[in-house]
């Protein structure tokens, strides 16, 4: 209805219906599950900061190699695993599965690759 005021559940069914027209992906349900987790975090985190604990000042090699393997697992995590596809909704669109509970993303060329085509030498 043009006149009535669009709701979050109108702007997630959106997204989802972009992002997955041919497949059934509860988006919804997806981003709940999130929202938990998120809100479990930072009451993790408050909860330890009003108990005093406070993070480490320096990081010494073994924490800096774990920080980067959490930073692998997070990034690998938020661009191919399915409770992340409210994250990917907006920018990409569903393309099936590339293995168990991995999303695929169709593959765009990059910007510049129609150009460098018809630029490239002897072409």
């Amino acid at each position: 209805m043009p006149g009535r005021p669009r709701t979050r559940r109108d702007v997630v069914h959106e997204h989802g219906h972009r992002y997955a027209p041919d497949a059934d992906r509860p988006l919804g349900g997806y981003l709940a599950v999130l929202s938990s987790f998120g809100t479990g975090v930072v009451g993790a985190a408050t909860a330890a900061r009003c108990a005093g604990h406070r993070a480490p000042q320096n990081l010494g090699p073994r924490e800096l190699v774990l920080l980067t393997l959490a930073t692998h697992k997070l990034s690998r995590m938020v661009s191919k695993d399915a409770v992340a596809s409210p994250f990917r909704a907006p920018f990409t669109r569903y393309a099936g599965t590339s293995a168990p509970a991995e999303a695929a993303s169709p593959d765009f060329p990059p910007p510049y690759a129609a150009a460098q085509e018809r630029h490239s030498p002897g072409g």
